[in-house]
């Protein structure tokens, strides 16, 4: 379920309704509220059944493994990206 609050958002909504998803329903006010607790700014969304949320710690570290267990990738963990000159460039200068 997603919902659209500001007055701009039904119209994004309807767009994603009409690119040729046929995953997604269009819900208003009263329909949303027969799923989820609404607050009071809420104007309509949509269901989204094949849309998915993850935890993202759980997905980055499955990722990481993921990519580690495939070979010829190195993952470093509490490392700020500085920038690629042929290699990682980062504050501990390692390359």
């Amino acid at each position: 379920m997603i919902a659209a609050r500001s007055t701009d958002e039904p119209a994004v909504v309807e767009q994603l309704a009409h690119s040729g998803r046929d995953d997604v329903r269009l819900l208003d006010r009263r329909q949303l509220a027969g799923h989820v607790e609404l607050s009071d700014d809420v104007l309509g969304g949509a269901h989204l059944p094949l849309d998915i949320r993850v935890n993202s710690r759980h997905a980055l570290s499955a990722i990481a493994e993921w990519i580690q267990g495939r070979g010829g990738a190195q993952i470093w963990w509490s490392t700020s990206l500085l920038g690629l000159d042929g290699r990682p460039c980062t504050p501990l200068a390692v390359k």
